[in-house]
C-alpha cells in the first residue's frame, strides 16, 4: 500500500517524541543531566539516508550521567544522540554516543565512532516488548496516538485518511504488514480508500487516520442515504490542524455497513506481546546508564572482563584530567559552568554572531569569512592573548609527566585537547561557533557539526618539518595558529576528493598562517602542510563531524573513495608519498619516506 502523507507523520512522531522529552525534562530521573539537553529535535532528512528500511525522521540530543558507583562517573555527563523512526514508538530508536567514551558497548572506529553494539539494541527490545504490557506509562500520551493495548478502529469502520487530503476509506486489515519490510514491522491499519488505493497508516493519530466527517455509503447498497457527521472535536479537516488535549479517542466510530461491521466499544485484537515491543526515550537512557553501571551480560566472563578492562582505561583518563587540573596554568579555560569567554576572540568575529534571526546571522558568517579557493574560508578568530594563554597551557602540560595522546598516525607531536580535560570546553565552542559559522559555509556537511577531535599540532626543525598531502577524517576542518614566530610552513590546498578530471590533485590555494587567523575547509580537501623553514608553529586543529550526514549516501560515497585514480598529470605539489600509488612516476619519494597506506585521512 502506499503511505500517507510523509509531513503529516513526522509531525505526529514529533508530536510523540516532544510528549516524552517534555515530561523527562520536568521530572528528570537520576541518569539525565538536563543542562546538556536540547528542548527542540532536530529533523532528519529521510530520503538522503543510507541502506534503511526504517528511516530515522528526528534527533534528541540530551546527555547522560553514569551512576555514582561507575567508574565512567568520574567523566560526568556524556552527550547522546538519539535517533527516532517513522515506526516509533513500535520501532527501535537508534542511539550514538557523542562525547569521548571508551565502552564495550560503544565502536571507537571512525565512521562509526559513537555508535553501540548490536547487543545493546537486542537488550534494549526485550526491555520494550516486556513494557508493552507490564511497564507503567513514563510519558506523557500525545493525544490521538493510541498505546499497545487497543487500537481505536476495526475492521469495516470508515475512516478518513490524510493522504494530502483527507480521503475517506473502510478499513481493511489490522496489524497489516508487507513481504518487503523488515521482519516484525507491522502498521496499525491498511484502507480501501474511496477511490479505489490501497494505504496504510504508520500510526494510530489524529493527524493520519481520523473518524469521518461523512460516512460512506454501505458497500452492499450504494444506494443507501449517507449520513452527515462531523469529528468529536469539530476540527476542519486540515493535516496541519493540532488535536485537541481533550479529544476522546477511544470511542469506535459507528458504522453504516462494511466487511465487518464495528459495534460500539469494540477493540483491535493486541498484537501478540512478542510481536509488537513500545520503545520510549526513558528506556534508552535508563538501558545506557546500566550499561555505564555495569557489563549488561553478567553471565559471560569474556563480556565482563572486556568491560572492566575498558572502564579501568576510561577511569584511568579521568583520574589523568582531575590531576592535571590541580596543577594547571589557567582554570578558566576548563570550567565548563563559566564557559567560553568573550576575550578569547576578536571582536569582529564576536561581532559577526550577533544576529536577530537566522538569516540575519548567516548572512554576517558568510560576509565575515573570505573564500580564498572554492571551498576555502578564512577568516580571523582568536585573541592573541588566549592563543598565549593556550599555548603556554599545553606546552605546560606536555611538560607536566602526564600522559600525552599524539594527534593521529601522521604527527608525531602535539597533543589531543580532548583527552586533557578540555572536551567540553570545546564542545561549547564548537556548539556556540563553529557549529553556525561552518552549517552557514557548507550546506551539506556542515549543517549539524555535533561531535569532534580536537587537538594542537607542532612543526619545528629537528621534529615534524611539515605534513604529507592527505584528507582528514572529518567532514569539516577548523584550523588556527597559535603562533609562535616562524618562516614557511605555509598549508597546501588541493581539489576534493573525488572530483571530476584529476581534480583532487590539481593546486588550488597556498595558505600563509597569521596567529589567531583561522582557516576552514572540507574534511576532504587535499591538503599538507609545507615543511618549515625556522622557529616553531602551533596550530588549533578542531575535526568537525556532522552525525546526521554521516547516516546519508552522499558521505559514504565520499568516504569509500580511495585517493585519486585519475591519472591525468597531477601538480606536483598535490602528490602525496603517502597515498599516491603513481608518486615515482612523477617525483622520486623524500629521504625516509614511502608509501603508508593506512596513514591519515
Amino acid at each position: 500500500g502506499k503511505e500517507m502523507s510523509d509531513a503529516t507523520l513526522a509531525m505526529a512522531l514529533s508530536e510523540t517524541v516532544e510528549a516524552e522529552i517534555s515530561v523527562l525534562i520536568a521530572s528528570p530521573p537520576p541518569y539525565l543531566h538536563t543542562p546538556g539537553c536540547d528542548r527542540r529535535l532536530l529533523p532528519l532528512d529521510p530520503g538522503a539516508q543510507r541502506g534503511r528500511e526504517q528511516k530515522l525522521l528526528f534527533q534528541w540530543e540530551c546527555a547522560v550521567r553514569a551512576p555514582e558507583d561507575s567508574p565512567y562517573a568520574r567523566r560526568g555527563a556524556y552527550r547522546v544522540a538519539i535517533r527516532f523512526p517513522q515506526g516509533y514508538p513500535h520501532e527501535c530508536p537508534k542511539v550514538q554516543v557523542l562525547s569521548l567514551l571508551v565502552h564495550a558497548d560503544v565502536e571507537l572506529r571512525d565512521p562509526y565512532e559513537g555508535q553501540l553494539e548490536e547487543s545493546f539494541y537486542e537488550r534494549l527490545v526485550v526491555r520494550a516488548k516486556g513494557s508493552a504490557v507490564d511497564a507503567p506509562k513514563t510519558h506523557k500520551e500525545t493525544p490521538g496516538l493510541r498505546e499497545s493495548g487497543s487500537l481505536r478502529f476495526n475492521i469495516g469502520d470508515q475512516v478518513e485518511c490524510n493522504v494530502g487530503d483527507w480521503i475517506p476509506g473502510t478499513v481493511m486489515k489490522l496489524w497489516y504488514s508487507e513481504p518487503r519490510w523488515e521482519v516484525r514491522r507491522k502498521v496499525p491499519y491498511q484502507v480501501k480508500l474511496e477511490d479505489g488505493r490501497l494505504v496504510y497508516a504508520p500510526l494510530d493519530h489524529d493527524r493520519l487516520i481520523r473518524r469521518p466527517r461523512k460516512v460512506l455509503a454501505p458497500a452492499a447498497d450504494a444506494d443507501a442515504p449517507t449520513a452527515a457527521t462531523t469529528t468529536d472535536d469539530g476540527a476542519a479537516p486540515t493535516p496541519a490542524a493540532a488535536p485537541p488535549a481533550d479529544s476522546d479517542s477511544d470511542a469506535s466510530a459507528e458504522s453504516d455497513g462494511g466487511e465487518l461491521p464495528a459495534a460500539e466499544g469494540v477493540r483491535a485484537p493486541p498484537l501478540p506481546r512478542e510481536e509488537r515491543p513500545v520503545f520510549s526515550i526513558a528506556q534508552v537512557l535508563e538501558l545506557l546508564a546500566d550499561a555505564l553501571r555495569g557489563p549488561l551480560d553478567e553471565d559471560d566472563e569474556e563480556a565482563v572482563a572486556i568491560w572492566a578492562s575498558l572502564a579501568h582505561r576510561q577511569a584511568e583518563q579521568a583520574e589523568s584530567e582531575a590531576a592535571y587540573l590541580k596543577i594547571c596554568l589557567h582554570p578558566e579555560l576548563f570550567d565548563e559552568a563559566a564557559g567560553p569567554q568573550r576575550s578569547w576572540f576578536v571582536p569582529s568575529f564576536l561581532d559577526a554572531f550577533d544576529a536577530k534571526s537566522e538569516g540575519a546571522l548567516r548572512a554576517n558568517l558568510r560576509a565575515m569569512a573570505t573564500e580564498v579557493a572554492p571551498g576555502v574560508f578564512t577568516f580571523e578568530m582568536l585573541s592573541r592573548e588566549f592563543c598565549d594563554m593556550l599555548l603556554c597551557e599545553l606546552q605546560h602540560y606536555e611538560g607536566s609527566g602526564m600522559p600525552v595522546v599524539r594527534p593521529n598516525s601522521m604527527n608525531n607531536y602535539g597533543v589531543v585537547l580532548n583527552s586533557i580535560g578540555l572536551e567540553r570546553m570545546m564542545d561549547q565552542v564548537q556548539r556556540r561557533f563553529v557549529r553556525p559559522l561552518a552549517a552557514a559555509l557548507f550546506a551539506a556537511e556542515g549543517a549539524h557539526l555535533d561531535h569532534h577531535h580536537t587537538f594542537m599540532v607542532q612543526y619545528k626543525g629537528g621534529q615534524d618539518l611539515g605534513l604529507d598531502l592527505h584528507t582528514d577524517a572529518c567532514d569539516v576542518t577548523l584550523n588556527v595558529c597559535l603562533g609562535k614566530e616562524f618562516r614557511g610552513a605555509g598549508l597546501t590546498l588541493c581539489g576534493l576528493r573525488g572530483a571530476a578530471r584529476g581534480g583532487e590533485r590539481r593546486f588550488q590555494h597556498r595558505h600563509s598562517h597569521v596567529r589567531g587567523h583561522a582557516i576552514m575547509h572540507l574534511g576532504h580537501h587535499r591538503h599538507g602542510a609545507d615543511d618549515i623553514a625556522s622557529g616553531e608553529r602551533y596550530n588549533l586543529i578542531m575535526w568537525c563531524k556532522n552525525s546526521p550526514y554521516r547516516l546519508s549516501k552522499d558521505f559514504f560515497a565520499k568516504y569509500s573513495l580511495p585517493p585519486d585514480t585519475d591519472r591525468e598529470t597531477p601538480d606536483l605539489v598535490c602528490l602525496s608519498y603517502t597515498h599516491d600509488s603513481d608518486y615515482e612516476t612523477y617525483k622520486e619519494y623524500p629521504e625516509g619516506k614511502r608509501p603508508k597506506r593506512d596513514a591519515g585521512g
